[in-house]
Parts: C-alpha cells; structure tokens; sequence
C-alpha cells in the first residue's frame, strides 16, 4: 500500500499558512526500512530549511537516504548536485517517484553505499562533496560501526565536507 505524505516548510516568524517550500513523500507501507519516513528526516529537514542558504550551490550526499526527504528539500532549495544513497539491495520506487513528483530529477542522482563496505572508488564518482547527511542511521547497532566507517572515509575524502545528522533517541 502506498501513502503520500507533504511536508512543509517556512520561517518561524511567518504565517503558518504561508508556506514556502513543500516537498511530498511517497512511502511503501511494506515494513521495509527504507520505504517509510523515519522521525528524525523531518527534524534534519526543518534544520537544513533554516540553513537553506548554505545549501544553496552545494553538492550534497544522503546517506541512508531512504525516502530522501533531507536530499530532496536540498535539491528543491538549490543544491547544485544531490545523491541520495542507499544500500544496494533497496529497490526504492517510492523515492524516484518522490524525486519526479518534486521535480528534482536534473539535480538528484541515487547511489548505492553499503555502510563499512564503501569502495574508495566511490570517491572517484564523488567529485566533491560539501555536506554529508544522516538521519536515523543508528537503528540495528550491529550497524553502528559500519556506518561510523561510511562517514570517517566520506569526511577523509571530503575534508572541508560537514556531517549533519539527526536520530532518535531509542535505547
């Protein structure tokens, strides 16, 4: 079963009804992990609306994208490049028909990055990366390490690179 879900976003000192950028979400409401909006994308979402003019021209990587809902506000915001990666057995259709229903497709490309098990090549595809984005990326803590490795050889690679994540608190 699929749901679509509209996220907006404006300036805390503006009417609540004057939006100024919306993005909507499909999700597979399938159990997977990747086909639903976790709670901290919102919250990392809101955080890059307030640093939006920072986005702006910058190339972006979402790792543990998910439904993307970070990278595709980056993308509608001027990002000038945006992936959205993902492990590579996700078969995410929900997240290109988010990325076409939002208009995105010409600044927005999907990768596969396995956590722990990231090729140096990769960085050869990346020419540049300016923000790092992860929300909800610690959920199996036999995970942890992977994905601590996936971001210390990203931010190795990427040294004026910055890592913005968000997560919820479970344990």
């Amino acid at each position: 079963m699929e749901n679509a879900k509209i996220f907006s976003f404006n300036d805390k000192e503006s009417n609540e009804n004057d939006v100024k950028a919306s993005v909507e979400i499909f999700e597979e409401m399938d159990g997977s992990y990747e086909n639903y909006v976790w709670p901290s994308a919102p919250v990392l979402a809101n955080y890059i609306w307030q640093r939006r003019d920072f986005i702006r021209n910058k190339t972006v990587l979402e790792i543990g994208a998910g439904t993307g809902l970070p990278g595709i506000l980056c993308a509608k915001i001027g990002a000038k490049l945006v992936y959205l990666a993902d492990k590579s057995s996700s078969n995410n259709s929900s997240r290109s028909k988010s990325i076409e229903k939002n208009g995105v497709g010409f600044n927005t490309i999907c990768l596969d990055i396995n956590w722990g098990r990231v090729a140096r090549e990769l960085t050869t595809v990346l020419r540049t990366i300016d923000v790092i984005l992860a929300s909800d990326c610690f959920y199996e803590k036999e995970d942890f390490d992977d994905v601590l490795f996936t971001i210390a050889l990203l931010l190795n690679s990427y040294p004026k690179a910055e890592c913005w994540c968000s997560q919820q608190r479970r344990w």
